[in-house]
């Protein structure tokens, strides 16, 4: 009988050596040792022996299910496959293990084809968990954006999985909200090695090396903890932050049509704020434009970007002190809304420096011009 032609290409892959070396007792072991791993890759499970085949194909709610487990002769077929598997790891792969055994090539012939048939049986079992309907959870459009639900989540995720699962919705990022898929993420994220978490980021560095599309430029910032912003590659973080300013430069927003119309992407930047390089040139920037006489320009920053300015700029300028003292001394309530929403998140000592011509505020009347028809969009 010629073993290789009647068993699966795999075990003969890991058995061939001892077998062909008459080491009988020791081809089955590898065999065994090859059944341990399959059952561990498909269900997700950690452990060995009759444990590892109670946790996989015990209970009412197995991990690998052999058939739909509806009828009582189906749940019968579950439990006799895991008293077959019990069988072999107590009659057959312990004794081997803990004692000197010699089987005839007759014998290991017979056994390493009962467990080729079992794990024909095993390879078209049915795990609970299936990539492909996770993946379409991750990217439902129905994701509850809570950190509570993206760590439920990624629970389900077996131990062995969650790094090509990361990799596969990562390549997919650009077709879900980055809001509610930072949650899966960052979770996620947080439960790989740090080999792998090393991985990803340069997984993550090299597309921002290239990286055209701001969906996917605005996905690739979003979706991680702003702390390993500063972990990419320097090169990939410098292009990407000088695109980032560069859409700024472009940006305006119109609030009669509650719209923006340019510079999308730069207000991105307010998510790696603690970790951005080019904080300089950021402020400047946001300067220039709060400066501009350009009311869609002014209101981009005033939308977008002050209520992180104490981040920004660490206190008040000589400049920027006059200049939103005299919107303040002209009725604006955006700038005093603004120093408002400040004040409630703290930033007492920032805001106090405006705090004589807030005690003196007057809203501007109604009907008083505030927009240049030139400016309009259309």
């Amino acid at each position: 009988m010629n073993l290789e032609t009647l068993v699966d290409k795999r075990i003969w892959e890991s058995i061939e050596q001892s077998y062909k070396a008459g080491s009988y007792s020791s081809a089955i072991k590898d065999a065994m040792h090859f059944l341990s791993d399959l059952i561990r890759e498909k269900s997700g499970l950690e452990g060995d022996g009759v444990a590892l085949i109670g946790n996989a194909f015990g209970g009412k709610s197995p991990k690998l299910k052999v058939n739909k487990m509806q009828t009582e002769s189906e749940q019968n077929v579950q439990k006799g496959i895991e008293q077959l598997l019990r069988g072999l790891y107590q009659a057959i792969r312990n004794p081997r293990s803990h004692g000197k055994t010699k089987d005839p090539k007759s014998d290991a012939d017979a056994i390493i084809l009962f467990i080729n048939y079992l794990i024909t049986i095993i390879g078209a079992s049915r795990g609970v968990f299936s990539p492909e309907d996770f993946l379409l959870r991750v990217f439902d459009p129905d994701f509850y954006a809570n950190k509570k639900y993206g760590q439920l989540l990624t629970k389900e995720i077996p131990t062995k999985k969650r790094f090509d699962i990361f990799v596969t919705a990562l390549r997919k990022k650009s077709d879900g909200d980055p809001a509610k898929l930072y949650y899966f993420f960052s979770t996620l994220y947080a439960k790989l090695s740090d080999d792998e978490q090393n991985e990803i980021r340069q997984i993550i560095s090299d597309d921002l090396k290239i990286a055209t599309s701001d969906e996917e430029i605005i996905a690739m910032i979003r979706i991680l903890p702003v702390s390993c912003w500063q972990l990419y590659d320097e090169v990939a973080r410098l292009r990407i932050e000088n695109k980032l300013l560069m859409s700024i430069k472009e940006g305006k927003y119109h609030p009669s049509y509650d719209s923006c119309y340019g510079g999308l992407l730069g207000t991105c930047t307010v998510h790696i704020l603690s970790s951005f390089s080019m904080m300089s040139e950021l402020e400047l920037m946001i300067l220039e434009k709060l400066y501009s006489s350009n009311e869609s320009e002014e209101e981009y920053i005033l939308r977008y970007f002050f209520d992180y300015m104490p981040e920004i700029i660490s206190e008040p300028s000589g400049s920027f002190e006059v200049f939103v003292n005299q919107r303040l001394e002209d009725g604006d309530v955006r700038y005093r809304d603004a120093l408002f929403r400040l004040q409630d998140k703290g930033f007492m000592k920032w805001v106090d420096v405006f705090g004589p011509t807030l005690a003196v505020f007057k809203e501007l009347l109604p009907g008083t011009p505030s927009q240049d028809s030139d400016d309009l969009p259309f």
